[in-house]
């Protein structure tokens, strides 16, 4: 019998980008545990029609800068994973960052920044305490 894992989802709600301020999301997640790694899944979605579309994510994840699949990735012990999207791509003038982790929420930090010619677009930046738990199954 294969233990099931738990699932604690945090959400960053709505995020509006009009006028497509950010051409690029970056979200920084970082497991500060000396010894386990964590498993996570960042998603954004864009809302700009009051439905959530699924964006393409790209992780690189730690010293190696290892490219993922756009599945759940784990995350070293003691490094960073950051996760790029091209929100001008998709026309996405409101955008939501979901967060998966798989078993523990412990020891990881999450941030976000919404970003227009690599500087922070104001209203944009997401810390830890921003992104909230939400129940969905």
């Amino acid at each position: 019998m294969s233990k099931k894992s738990k699932k604690i989802v945090k959400s960053s709600g709505i995020i509006g980008n009009y006028n497509l301020q950010a051409i690029i999301l970056d979200v920084e997640l970082v497991n500060l545990d000396p010894d386990d790694s964590r498993k996570v899944l960042v998603e954004v979605f864009n809302w700009s029609d009051q439905i959530p579309v699924a964006l393409s994510v790209l992780s690189i994840n730690g010293p190696n800068n290892i490219i993922g699949d756009g599945g759940p990735i784990e995350i070293e012990p003691n490094t960073v994973c950051g996760f790029i999207v091209r929100l001008l791509d998709n026309q996405a003038f409101g955008y939501e960052i979901r967060i998966t982790f798989f078993d523990t929420t412990e020891d990881v930090v999450a941030s976000s920044h919404g970003l227009r010619n690599f500087e922070n677009v104001v209203g944009q930046t997401l810390r830890h305490e921003d992104f909230k738990v939400v129940e969905l199954d």
